[in-house]
């Protein structure tokens, strides 16, 4: 993670961060893995989500140039 770019939280406060290779879910009580999704990002500066409401979107490299993904936040599971 850079300096440009930040995490996000689940409504019961588990840490929601995004890298170049994945987005991974930690449980805020103990640090454990709630779930990990591998998807690539376009560029080290991009690897940033956003959350509104019960998804999670990204940018996500695609066939063709950048696309914006989104997830759903309680399983990581690839929505769009």
């Amino acid at each position: 993670m850079s300096s440009s770019e930040g995490v996000i939280y689940a409504d019961n406060g588990d840490l929601i961060a995004g890298n170049y290779e994945n987005i991974t879910r930690f449980n805020v009580e103990d640090g454990t893995t709630v779930w990990q999704t591998q998807r690539y990002s376009p560029a080290s500066g991009g690897s940033q989500v956003a959350r509104y409401q019960d998804k999670i979107y990204s940018w996500k490299s695609a066939p063709g140039g950048i696309v914006i993904a989104v997830f759903d936040i309680n399983s990581g599971d690839f929505l769009y």
